[in-house]
């Protein structure tokens, strides 16, 4: 911004470097596509976790990640 703040959560993100600025939107920024944005060679359970796998937060915490993506599919019968 030219002038005030942006404050996301609690984080000043306008006072961010670049590179924690870009750590912050991997983190907590995500995207709801109008369409459909899938990659045709991936599961569709493969599709919910690729944000994570990019992200390097299925990579981390890979079972969790799993085990949450179960859940939430049998929440919403997929």
């Amino acid at each position: 911004p030219e002038r005030g703040r942006v404050i996301v959560g609690g984080t000043i993100v306008s006072e961010l470097s670049e590179r924690r600025r870009r750590a912050f939107r991997l983190a907590n920024v995500g995207f709801v596509f109008q369409s459909f944005e899938l990659f045709d060679h991936l599961t569709g359970r493969e599709n919910v976790l690729f944000p994570t796998e990019v992200s390097g937060q299925a990579r981390r915490h890979r079972e969790r990640c799993r085990s949450e993506l179960e859940r939430l599919a049998a929440t919403v019968g997929i």
